[in-house]
């Protein structure tokens, strides 16, 4: 079954309506898009880049990034990148943090 496509809009409305069960599920503080998606490049193979940090002292963040990460899949039936804004690579950050869209 071939999936419609997917846009940035659709996935920023995803995160916002859910926002406030990725906060008390998740423990997430902050969450957004970045990559293909964010600068509306994405190509039918793009895999969805989120980037999102935790609420201070979340626990069993492993499985917590495991369990967004099939949510989001199961969503939209694509690949997803978890990124923690915290532990961006200094020599991407910048360009990630410019091409972020945060709901």
């Amino acid at each position: 079954m071939k999936h419609k496509k997917i846009t940035k809009s659709d996935i920023l409305t995803f995160l916002a309506k859910e926002k406030k069960e990725l906060e008390q599920k998740y423990r997430v503080s902050k969450i957004g898009i970045f990559g293909s998606y964010a600068r509306g490049e994405e190509t039918d193979d793009s895999d969805i880049d989120i980037i999102l940090e935790f609420l201070p002292q979340t626990e069993n963040l492993t499985e917590i990034k495991s369990s967004l990460k099939e949510l989001i899949m199961r969503e939209f039936g694509k690949e997803v990148d978890i990124c923690r804004e915290k532990y961006l690579k200094p020599y991407y950050r910048n360009q990630i943090l410019q091409s972020a869209i945060y709901v």
